[in-house]
């Protein structure tokens, strides 16, 4: 059944669900969801008038089940319809989303079943960009979406992962007492390099994803039963987005990306050691082409988000977030602060599918 029909159904009567939680976004913002088939029934059967309220329970429990409509809906929440909805919908998404503050939770609690724990980090990558992936490594790989903080920059979303104790504290006390970082910018040189790879001493600074394989697979080589935790910070397609011209070559890029998640792989089936990798990102990127911008002001910073105190007219008309004691506005698809520039590409910082719903991918290595 599509939504409009659900949507229709609901006026008439409750109804179990089978579907994506993230599916109320899409369906009117008075519906209620009552977490258990039996409670819902409960409410049908008190004796005083109720209010008119639409119910909805994704609970298929069986004993019952004769008394409600069950309505599977295939549809996938998260693609670029998601635009459409974001604006005034955003709260509902982020409750039934996995948010990048709770990554750290699933990683720690899986991480308990392997030797070696390897965390990619890129640098602009989303959801919809490797759609196909999980198909390409295999099938231990498994692909979810994940909600982006708000605005969607790095500074702010990169730490929502890490977390406070970040990942590396965490497993440590899981036995994880190997550690080691890899970077494009030393520690020393770069205040967020440093808050990212706190707790980890053996920070490497490397020029590209070659030079990090070569000396982990060093490092790794001559340890048989340690535990390892691994945490890698790489560029994707944050770097192709801005100051530049011309349209990057998106395709080539991606598939870049995938060989070196690949090389990972292929390096710990070499020393033989079972491991989990995980892939995520801060943000994606709304390309300039693939869509039509409704200019709202005439600002001299980013396009997508400002602080609060320089947001000036835009404030009626953006999304606030408070991050670390700063308030945010951030523009949903399509506004912008200002004009395009000739040398913008894409874009980030606002709220939107492209820009707002990134990958967690985990991939099982076997020895």
């Amino acid at each position: 059944m599509d939504l409009a029909a659900i949507t229709n159904l609901l006026a008439r009567t409750p109804i179990v669900l089978q579907g994506h939680p993230a599916l109320l976004t899409y369906l009117p913002p008075e519906i209620e969801v009552v977490p258990t088939l039996q409670a819902l029934l409960a409410r049908l059967d008190e004796p005083h008038q109720q209010h008119p309220t639409p119910l909805v329970t994704f609970d298929s429990d069986s004993q019952g089940r004769h008394r409600i409509p069950l309505v599977t809906c295939a549809t996938d929440p998260y693609t670029a319809a998601l635009n459409a909805v974001i604006a005034t919908r955003y709260d509902t998404l982020a409750a039934h989303t996995l948010r990048q503050s709770e990554l750290g939770n699933e990683i720690v609690k899986v991480a308990q079943a392997y030797e070696v724990v390897v965390l990619l980090l890129i640098d602009g990558l989303a959801y919809r960009d490797v759609l196909t992936w999980p198909d390409q490594l295999g099938e231990t790989a498994k692909l979810a979406p994940c909600l982006a903080a708000n605005p969607t920059i790095t500074r702010i979303c990169f730490p929502q992962i890490i977390g406070n104790p970040p990942i590396a504290a965490r497993l440590f006390d899981l036995g994880f007492t190997t550690r080691v970082g890899f970077s494009y910018w030393a520690r020393a040189d770069n205040e967020l390099t440093d808050q990212l790879f706190a707790t980890i001493r053996d920070v490497r600074r490397c020029k590209d994803m070659k030079e990090v394989l070569t000396q982990l697979g060093q490092m790794l080589s001559p340890l048989r039963h340690e535990r390892v935790f691994v945490q890698i910070v790489r560029m994707g397609l944050d770097s192709n987005a801005h100051h530049m011209r011309e349209l990057p070559p998106l395709d080539a890029l991606r598939q870049q990306l995938l060989t070196g998640v690949k090389a990972v792989m292929g390096l710990l089936r070499q020393i033989k050691r079972h491991a989990l990798v995980v892939v995520t990102s801060d943000h994606g990127i709304l390309w300039a082409h693939e869509f039509t911008p409704q200019v709202i002001g005439h600002a001299t910073g980013s396009a997508r988000y400002a602080p609060w105190r320089e947001d000036g007219s835009q404030q009626g008309q953006g999304l606030r977030a408070e991050v670390d004691g700063e308030l945010y506005v951030a523009l949903p698809y399509p506004l912008l602060r200002r004009k395009l520039r000739s040398d913008e590409a894409g874009l980030h910082g606002g709220v939107s599918f492209q820009e707002s719903v990134t990958p967690f991918l985990t991939v099982e290595v076997l020895p």
